[in-house]
């Protein structure tokens, strides 16, 4: 796609197809406008060059020596408008100016005008065919262009007139070229251009000199502000650090006093606060850091630090500035930034006496750490001073772990010891100090987003016992629930789980406004027929056939003449004579149904001579589509009498659809996914649509009928196909159980909490490409499922336009009763679809023969029309009125089935790897595989125990319903819930149990 720019000349996104066109077109015109400079300047030699010489000289006469700009402008304009938006409008003027200065020296050429009317006869055609003819021979003059404008206007206003006028033309044109409207000339003579630009440039200076002041002056309140934050603050730590009376020693040792207040380390933190005071000043100075209310990074950028990373996963946790209480850990985006600025300002002015700045202290997880709660025995953080030296032998607890345990310390971090804390122990300073801190920088720092005021932070009567950095550091790990096998009753039966009530999905269908109307009213055609039955009857009788025409059926695009034969005369004489009758109606062709089923006539269907349009809106409000109570009654046409046809899916079951190119199959596909879209929701009819040509169906993607989005390659298409016959196992899997026949049953006697099973459409656009890459399982499938679907409720449609034994086997034909055959090249391809010739007389443009299941004879349709535009705005409208998910359990099958087709093809297809009983070993290996790997999936089960997807994907449920797996989520593999330790008991349980 062609960017879009962001300046004032911006061009609309285009596609592919359309940019490779631009490309292409820009490129000839630039080759043309260099073959004519060749041809004309240049004089080389060749027949290509003679004729564009000759037709250059002949259109624009002596200007023929610089046609070639234009074309070449033309050219450059075309491949620029590729990327943006081109300036057309000079080439336009341009070219009108070339015209104007042709007809201009026409006028000027004495009496060249009146020459060329006497010659050649003085009407406006000859003039200019005989202008081209001299041009072309001499070169001069203005040739046929110059003449087409100059002989109206020599005739009508005469020559001084026309020169005038032309002059005038010419002149605005040049003017035009370069911009120089009226308004623009008189701007440049009275001298406002100058005085507009100059009014501009000083607007601009004014409007950036407000900017920097009130960047100065929103940076120099904000560095005021922080300076009283900063008081503020320090005075609260001043509270905070003095030592309290009654206390007991800081981290046990009675030997080491507690930390107060130190002149020298506040003297150290006003000069800091000063100098952070002076920064914010000169935000905006040149070369200086902006603000940070403009999001700007400073250019003298602090060391980066490596981010935390969580012990358990592995994954990287927000930074932690060790005075939060945890609600600042994982914010929404909105507090990103007053996150950063507390950061920043701890680095900046938390520091030590020695000048080092104060590391965050870093995460411990404890094992007897439970959920929600806290270990009874809580650790605590204690920095250690970088300047004294670590003590010899540690008496707490933490003396007999080993070095592994602790972590180093990080560059610039003080290192940090776990000593375990009584309950009893009152909290330290240092502990009161961060919850104080904590909660003063909550009631401080306030969500960017909330327009609120600050408040003054609440005391707190008593501080926690535990500072809440130890529980609070990290995003907690997800922890799955372990779902393990549900505990008998008494009497050893599980109890039920609850389930909802399944409550239908609201469809939307599409107006029928999106339809095209139907053309109102029809020509009274009488004469018309009569006419032709009298010639039909004289056509007969030439031949020596005797007979009349009793009926004439006239329909949308052909006309049947009922002929009623004398007795004694062969049916087969007027069979023999199709190619006359066609030749003394003056018809293209013709077809003869001899005898017309049911009557002792004989029809000859002749085309009309006028053909009306059969629009998809009519079909579908007809009363016989509006009667129908199937919901997979699709529309067709109308018959040669103009009454509507359509056909029921459920009844067919299966449809072959096959033609020459061209002859209307893409249309016909689009009228059936278009009626069910009309008729249908999707919770009760999805589909499948294979497109391997790519461009026919796409347009319905995203659609919600839609199971997987449309299939574009053929091994995919195998795979969507062994999916069928898997779920149509499945269904009959279900029908035994609830003992029914077919799926209505089945959906009668379901209850309201459980969903209804819906019918499946599967349409194949072109059979033809999936049996040239994968014959052999595109066969099978296509068998299985047209054999056997009909009662699971799953309907194939397949089209193609390669009607040949290789394509339409006699497997697929025998199973596939209904077929509609479209225009054929040949009488064999005909036989090939309908088992009988006729397909190769049809006329194409939806001209079809329909034969349902359990007719003797095919009935001409003309097919309805559905343009793409009616097509686009259909799927457009139900994409945009209906929410559209693909089912994630059917992708996750194709992918499995397209990644192992070779391993499920043969178990998916012919069962055998459904047989009850000697599931037990496989199971046990499955459970292995999944507690070794933490994981399991359908596919992985596949490659490792050598088995079919119908076998893996019961072993993964049987493992979920046992709780050894967790449930699906989309195409990820399922976790384990268990442990080795609760594998082990649960073997010896069943063991024992048996």
């Amino acid at each position: 796609m062609a960017q879009k720019s962001k300046g004032r000349k911006q061009a609309p996104a285009y596609s592919a197809d359309l940019l490779a066109l631009r490309m292409v077109a820009g490129l000839a015109l630039t080759a043309l406008g260099v073959l004519i400079f060749l041809a004309v300047n240049l004089r080389m030699t060749g027949n290509i060059f003679e004729g564009l010489r000759r037709v250059s000289f002949g259109l624009c006469g002596s200007l023929g020596k610089i046609l070639a700009i234009l074309p070449l402008w033309a050219g450059i304009l075309v491949i620029w408008s590729s990327q943006r938006k081109a300036p057309v409008q000079p080439w336009l003027y341009g070219t009108l100016c070339f015209i104007v200065l042709s007809a201009f020296i026409m006028l000027i050429s004495g009496n060249a005008m009146d020459h060329l009317s006497r010659q050649y006869g003085g009407t406006w055609g000859g003039v200019i065919a005989g202008a081209f003819q001299d041009c072309a021979g001499t070169g001069t003059g203005g040739g046929a262009v110059g003449v087409a404008l100059a002989w109206p206007l020599w005739r009508f206003l005469g020559s001084v007139l026309g020169i005038i006028l032309t002059f005038l033309l010419l002149l605005f044109s040049a003017l035009m070229i370069f911009g120089l409207t009226p308004v623009r000339l008189w701007e440049l003579v009275t001298g406002k251009a100058g005085r507009r630009k100059e009014e501009q440039q000083r607007q601009r200076a004014a409007s950036e000199q407000e900017q920097m002041a009130w960047q100065q002056e929103q940076a120099r309140q904000q560095a005021l502000w922080q300076q009283q934050e900063q008081a503020r603050i320090l005075a609260q730590q001043q509270g905070t650090y003095a030592p309290a009376a009654g206390r007991p020693p800081v981290n046990g040792n009675p030997n080491r006093a507690p930390a107060g207040r130190n002149a020298s380390v506040e003297a150290w933190q006003d000069q800091m606060t000063a100098r952070m005071a002076a920064d914010q000043t000169a935000a905006v100075a040149p070369g200086g850091w902006l603000s940070r209310i403009f999001h700007a990074a400073p250019q003298e950028t602090a060391e980066k630090e490596t981010p935390h990373r969580s012990r358990i996963f592995g994954r990287q946790k927000e930074e932690y500035d060790g005075l939060s209480d945890g609600s600042t850990l994982a914010p929404d985006a909105g507090e990103q930034a007053a996150r950063q600025l507390r950061e920043e300002h701890e680095r900046r002015t938390r520091r030590t006496a020695t000048g080092e700045p104060i590391g965050r202290p870093e995460t411990r997880w404890t094992q007897g750490q439970d959920r929600f709660g806290r270990h009874p025995e809580e650790p605590r953080i204690e920095p250690q001073e970088t300047g004294s030296p670590a003590p010899a032998a540690e008496t707490g607890p933490t003396a007999g772990k080993p070095a592994a345990e602790t972590e180093p310390a990080a560059a610039g971090r003080p290192a940090a010891k776990i000593h375990p804390r009584p309950e009893t122990e009152n909290p330290p300073p240092a502990a009161q100090d961060t919850d104080a801190l904590a909660e003063e920088l909550r009631s401080r720092w306030p969500d960017p987003k909330k327009k609120e005021t600050r408040k003054a932070p609440e005391k707190r009567a008593e501080p926690p016992a535990v500072p809440n950095v130890q529980m609070t550091v990290g995003v907690e790990a997800y922890q799955p629930a372990v779902k393990l096998p549900r505990k008998a009753g008494p009497e050893g039966a599980e109890a039920p789980e609850a389930e909802e009530p399944w409550t239908p999905t609201p469809y939307y269908a599409p107006p029928m406004t999106d339809l095209a109307r139907p053309v109102q009213g029809k020509e009274d055609t009488a004469a018309e027929d009569e006419m032709r039955s009298r010639r039909l009857e004289e056509t007969l009788s030439s031949f020596r056939v005797t007979s009349r025409v009793v009926h004439v059926t006239h329909g949308p695009a052909i006309s049947r003449f009922e002929l009623e034969l004398a007795s004694g005369t062969k049916v087969n004489k007027v069979a023999e004579l199709e190619k006359d009758i066609a030749y003394g109606m003056e018809a293209t062709s013709v077809r003869i149904e001899a005898p017309i089923p049911g009557k002792s006539l004989v029809g000859v269907e002749v085309p009309n001579r006028k053909v009306s349009t059969v629009t998809l809106r009519e079909v579908l409000e007809s009363e016989k589509m509006q009667s129908a109570s199937s919901i997979l009654t699709v529309a067709l046409g109308k018959d040669i009498a103009g009454n509507p046809i359509v056909c029921d899916l459920a009844r067919m079951p299966h449809m072959l659809i096959a033609g020459q190119t061209g002859s209307g199959k893409s249309v016909c596909i689009n009228t059936i996914i278009n009626s069910l879209l009309f008729r249908a929701s999707p919770d009760e009819v999805k589909m499948i649509l294979v497109d391997p040509k790519v461009v026919e169906l796409q347009c319905y993607n995203n659609i919600p009928h839609l199971l997987i989005p449309v299939v574009n390659d053929p091994h995919k298409a195998a795979a969507a196909l062994a999916w069928a016959v898997a779920e149509m196992m499945e269904r009959y899997d279900r029908f035994a159980e609830r003992k029914v026949r077919n799926l209505d049953g089945y959906n009668a006697v379901i209850g309201p909490q459980e969903k209804p099973m819906s019918r499946i459409v599967i349409i194949i656009d072109e059979l033809a490409d999936l049996m040239m890459v994968c014959k052999k399982d595109v066969e099978e499938y296509i068998c299985r499922l047209t054999q056997l679907a009909r009662a699971a409720g799953i309907h194939l449609i397949v089209a193609t336009q390669r009607p040949s034994v290789d394509v339409i086997t006699g497997l697929i034909k025998a199973n596939i009763p209904s077929r509609i055959a479209f225009k054929t090249s040949s009488a064999v391809d005909s036989r090939t679809i309908l088992d009988r010739g006729g397909a190769d007389q049809l006329l194409g443009w939806g001209d079809m023969l329909y034969l349902p299941t359990g007719s003797f004879a095919p009935v001409r349709v003309q097919g309805c029309f559905l343009s793409d535009e009616e097509v686009n705005r259909i799927a457009a409208h139900v994409r945009s009125a209906n929410p559209s998910t693909y089912d994630p359990d059917v992708l996750e099958k194709l992918q499995a089935i397209s990644g192992a087709a070779e391993e499920a093809g043969p178990d998916l297809i012919t069962g055998l790897g459904d047989a009850p009983g000697g599931d037990g070993s496989l199971f046990d290996q499955a459970v292995e595989y999944a507690v070794n790997d933490g994981q399991i999936s359908t596919s992985t089960l596949q490659r490792r125990l050598k088995i079919g997807y119908a076998r893996a994907g019961r072993l993964t449920d049987e493992m979920e319903e046992r709780g050894i797996i967790a449930a699906k989520d989309g195409s990820k593999p399922r976790k384990c819930l268990i442990t080795r330790e609760e594998w082990e008991e649960m073997k010896k349980t069943a063991e024992g149990g048996a």
